[in-house]
């Protein structure tokens, strides 16, 4: 099954926390959920609207595998 790239929804949000803050983590940097990445506790009025884009990567099975927000 291919993958698919869709705009997140709140509804998305603990996936969402899950992949950058494992990313963050890779990196040596801490997550700081209650100041620099509190944008992720409401990706629709952080993102989608102010003008911005926040989309997610499904694999063929529906799973959240990616995301990237602008």
């Amino acid at each position: 099954m291919a993958t698919k790239l869709r705009p997140a929804t709140n509804a998305d949000t603990n996936t969402i926390r899950e992949i950058v803050f494992s990313v963050l983590r890779e990196y040596g940097l801490e997550p700081s959920p209650l100041t620099t990445d509190s944008d992720l506790d409401d990706i629709e009025a952080s993102y989608i609207n102010r003008g911005g884009a926040f989309d997610v990567l499904e694999n063929g099975d529906g799973e959240i595998v990616g995301c990237v927000g602008l």
